[in-house]
């Protein structure tokens, strides 16, 4: 579906931008346009080409609008920004940047002598900008290249698919354009089927609420009930599935056993929490019950492969600094991560970690630890190690060692008492 737009961009002077050489870094801050506009295609880090419509300007000329979207800027400190809702217009030759439209978003302009400063909603500099001899701002602002647009987009899009648990794409998309959560970048609708949501939610196809054909005369059409009755709980019209949904589909995306379901569930109600829901108007449950908009910039897909840092007071030179773990979400209650060490069998809690979102566990390689008795694990002892707690590669074995040898004392105790007692009934044998 294509959107049309048309703007009247009549305090915009193109022919007052001619000045920049050819040098196509150049951005004008201007207070009279009312849009961000480019002429240069490849800046896009994503662009909606959806959206089309003509642009007015002071000299009368009207030009094509061929889409919008967002371009990245690469600060002096390295650090990356996104200006979003830029106009692509192809036969322009500058870039502008709308004052007006900033302060729309929250930016605050200030403006002293032949200095003009831009900042952030959070009080940040963004630019800093000598007026011109011909009393315009212009800078060159460098501009971070996309290596391949469609590829970036995806790759984005998918990552965010699978860490709000699978959730619908429109859904998602919904949420970043009314601004519905904190921290979570601009995604696109998806068209393409995921394989996950297919094996953890496929519903049955919907019968149509009205038939195509209708009979013109009796018996022409005769329905027969050779099945009985149908059940009606199924995915495709049960309500209340969707918390078991979203838990299987994390338990099946990264092929986690089921004996972990507890945290996939847990986890799941952390996600539910954060997304839009149709009970709630432009709002998540979060939203609806802190009066404040969830942050969401600290998830990562549950059940990938994480490398958590070693923290032990006897590490020698030669030692792993690192161990790998499966990620099972946030810690409740702290700003650390969650983690299962399926080797070690601990549950492992830190903030210094690095996650791989493209990798599973390879579960085959334990396939000796799983107990003999099928949807369960051999589990002796699990540890909760947390960050900063000594040794965390303190030996489970020790503990059934432990557990062993009190075990034998036990043993020994219950012979000594049968020898007192056989004891004991010699000695009345021979009395007698």
């Amino acid at each position: 579906m294509h959107e049309v737009v048309f703007l009247n961009e009549e305090r915009v002077f193109p022919k007052r931008f001619d000045e920049c050489d050819g040098n196509t870094s150049i951005w004008y801050l201007d207070n009279g346009a009312s849009n961000h506009m480019t002429g240069k295609r490849e800046s896009f880090s994503n662009l909606e080409e959806s959206i089309q419509g003509k642009v007015k300007f002071d000299d009368g000329s009207n030009v094509e609008i061929v889409g919008k979207g967002s371009i990245t800027f690469i600060g002096k400190t390295g650090e990356r920004r996104a200006l979003r809702d830029i106009y692509y217009i192809s036969s322009l030759k500058h870039n502008i940047i709308s004052l007006g439209q900033a302060t729309e978003m929250g930016c605050e302009v200030n403006m002293k002598e032949d200095l003009l400063m831009l900042k952030d909603p959070r009080g940040r500099l963004l630019v800093q900008v000598t007026r011109q001899s011909n009393r315009l701002y212009k800078t060159p602002m460098e501009v971070e290249y996309p290596k391949c647009l469609q590829i970036q987009e995806t790759d984005v899009t998918w990552t965010w698919h699978a860490r709000l648990g699978h959730v619908n794409f429109g859904v998602m998309k919904n949420m970043v354009d009314k601004e519905m959560v904190v921290g979570m970048p601009q995604v696109k609708h998806e068209k393409d089927e995921c394989s996950t949501c297919l094996v953890g939610k496929q519903t049955r196809k919907y019968f149509p609420p009205k038939s195509k054909y209708r009979a013109s005369h009796t018996l022409e059409l005769v329905h027969g009930d050779l099945c009985g009755l149908i059940s009606p709980s199924t995915p495709a019209n049960n309500r209340y599935t969707s918390h078991r949904t979203v838990y299987t589909v994390l338990l099946k995306a990264m092929k986690i056993p089921n004996q972990l379901w507890v945290e996939a569930v847990r986890h799941s109600t952390h996600l539910i929490n954060r997304i839009a829901t149709k009970a709630l108007e432009n709002k998540t449950p979060y939203e609806g019950l802190y009066v404040k908009k969830p942050n969401i910039e600290h998830l990562r897909i549950f059940g990938c492969v994480a490398f958590v840092k070693i923290n032990g007071p006897h590490l020698k030179k030669m030692d792993d600094r690192s161990r790998m773990v499966i990620n099972l979400g946030t810690e409740p209650g702290s700003k650390a991560y969650k983690h299962y060490d399926p080797v070690a069998k601990k549950i492992v809690v830190s903030r210094d970690v690095i996650f791989d979102e493209k990798k599973s566990w390879d579960w085959s390689t334990l396939s000796a630890t799983v107990d003999e008795e099928p949807g369960s694990f051999k589990l002796p002892h699990i540890d909760v190690t947390e960050e900063g707690d000594g040794d965390e590669h303190q030996d489970p074995q020790h503990h059934e060692e432990q557990n062993n040898n009190k075990e034998e004392e036990v043993v020994d105790a219950g012979e000594q008492e049968q020898v007192a007692e056989n004891n004991d009934a010699i000695m009345k044998k021979k009395k007698l």
